[in-house]
């Protein structure tokens, strides 16, 4: 019998502080998958992606997930990703 499993991760642009703000709209920022098969690493894909409503990236944001502005501004548009 196969065993067969995707991982799917996705990160997402994060506000500043904690306080709710009507502007501000979680984008995603990188997205990553990991198939197994039979307990070993068959494929992989990692991709940043590029914010569009809020383009330039918090210091939370940096600070917590270890992405670089020009990470993302290097990144494919989200009409790309969800193209492929």
């Amino acid at each position: 019998m196969i065993h067969q499993y995707l991982f799917i991760d996705f990160e997402f642009t994060i506000q500043e502080d904690d306080r709710k703000r009507r502007d501000f709209f979680q984008e995603f920022l990188e997205v990553g998958i990991v198939s197994v098969l039979d307990n070993e690493v068959y494929e992989t894909y990692n991709s940043f992606v590029k914010p569009e409503l809020n383009p330039v990236l918090t210091g939370r944001c940096k600070d917590f997930l270890e992405i670089a502005q020009e990470d993302v501004d290097g990144g494919i548009s989200f009409d790309n990703l969800s193209a492929s």
